[in-house]
């Protein structure tokens, strides 16, 4: 499965949870971070989901990554762990 696949349920719909909902501090002029733009910059595991942040348009933005095993946890966060420094546009595609 790739990255860019991972979902969740979420009701009665199944939604994509790779490179959604960004949140950032904005201001007039900022773009907003939106689907696979930006580079990986770091990963942290809180419990059974993952924050990372990425560098995109000169500024840091924050993203959860919460979805419905497999994989793992532990697999995605050494996967993502081992790509930092890389476009998400590149990331997406890989396997876990």
């Amino acid at each position: 499965m790739r990255i860019r696949d991972l979902k969740r349920k979420a009701g009665s719909a199944t939604v994509s949870v790779w490179a959604q909902g960004f949140t950032s501090w904005y201001g007039r002029g900022d773009k907003f971070a939106v689907g696979e733009v930006g580079t990986l910059k770091s990963v942290k595991r809180q419990g059974d989901r993952l924050t990372y942040t990425i560098e995109y348009d000169g500024r840091e933005h924050l993203a959860v990554l919460q979805w419905d095993a497999p994989p793992a946890v532990e697999t995605v966060q050494k996967m993502l762990e081992a790509n930092i420094g890389r476009p998400l546009r590149e990331i997406g595609v890989l396997e876990v």
